[in-house]
């Protein structure tokens, strides 16, 4: 971690919206089962999505970024993912 990321005492509690400091759990509100833990995958693309600060990106920026391949030649792979 650099000295800009957030800290959190327990590695679940939710420090980058409803995500966690490496983005591996995300907290919904009203879900009374507690954090829920993602795959390396969907972290990754958690934390890719997060780093362009709600600026509009096409879904194969976001998967370069996350350093994984969309599979999908429309560019549109990583919103859908998230989406649905």
């Amino acid at each position: 971690m650099t000295a800009e990321e957030p800290v959190a005492a327990e590695p679940s509690a939710a420090v980058n919206g409803p995500f966690s400091a490496d983005f591996g759990w995300v907290t919904l509100p009203g879900w009374s089962q507690g954090a829920i833990r993602c795959t390396d995958g969907q972290a990754a693309v958690f934390r890719s999505l997060w780093s362009f600060k709600a600026v509009e990106v096409d879904g194969d920026r976001v998967m370069q970024r996350a350093g994984l391949a969309s599979g999908k030649p429309n560019g549109q792979s990583a919103m859908h993912a998230i989406v649905y």
